[in-house]
């Protein structure tokens, strides 16, 4: 479970230890951001399938089709990408062979693709702006630490991918942040985030926050994760 929570747009979620401040600096949005929207138009079970999954076939078949082929789900979120009223689905796919060849070798990466599918008030979805590089793969915060994906989190309009590793002395959190940008139409960059810490040493912490004015406009198709393998190269 992420150690890391977003604040004001975003719902506060559990988390395994408490919060600080600068956690939630990491992963927070501007409270002058999007106003709040009527109750979606559809999808009203949304958290049913806002999970990780081990088939393509727990997914709802509007979903599940517009998977890219040899891939499966690993996880959706849902809400409001495009500020219609209407919800929409994140979603993360996995190569379908990635656990069993990460078995048998550790150093193999694989890509992640996260895919924005916007929703109709028919049910039905379309397959908008893939991304292959927004996700960490399973090893990429090396070969003894977890898999450092965590969450993925919807709040009108703004969308964040957070990954985390919480083992032995060293522990970090990362959220990279989009927003909505209505007259163009299509995603950017918000906020990119990285706290690294020693539980068992306080002064040993640090958080870096970059923004657009340390980036400039990035659109999410474009974007692509820096090497965080170490965190101090950030």
């Amino acid at each position: 479970m992420r150690l890391l929570q977003i604040l004001l747009v975003f719902s506060v979620f559990s988390s395994c230890g408490s919060r600080t401040d600068e956690q939630d600096k990491l992963g927070s949005i501007p409270a002058s951001g999007p106003t709040e929207l009527p109750a979606p138009k559809v999808n009203e079970t949304k958290t049913e399938y806002h999970s990780f999954y081990d088939s393509i076939g727990q997914l709802p078949e509007p979903i599940s089709g517009l998977i890219p082929d040899g891939f499966l789900p690993l996880d959706t979120a849902v809400g409001d990408l495009n500020l219609d009223g209407i919800d929409d689905v994140l979603l993360v796919a996995k190569n379908e062979n990635e656990h069993s060849l990460h078995d048998q070798d550790d150093t193999l990466q694989f890509d992640r693709p996260l895919l924005i599918l916007l929703g109709a008030a028919d049910g039905r979805y379309a397959l908008v702006r893939r991304n292959d590089k927004a996700v960490m793969c399973i090893n990429c915060s090396g070969a003894v630490a977890s898999d450092p994906y965590n969450d993925l989190e919807i709040k009108n309009g703004f969308f964040s991918v957070e990954h985390g590793v919480a083992e032995g002395p060293q522990h970090w959190n990362r959220i990279i942040t989009f927003r909505y940008d209505r007259q163009k139409n299509d995603w950017y960059l918000f906020k990119d985030g990285l706290e690294a810490y020693n539980p068992l040493q306080e002064e040993e912490s640090s958080t870096v926050i970059k923004t657009k004015k340390d980036f400039g406009d990035i659109p999410f198709e474009k974007y692509k994760l820096a090497d965080w393998s170490v965190p101090s190269q950030f």
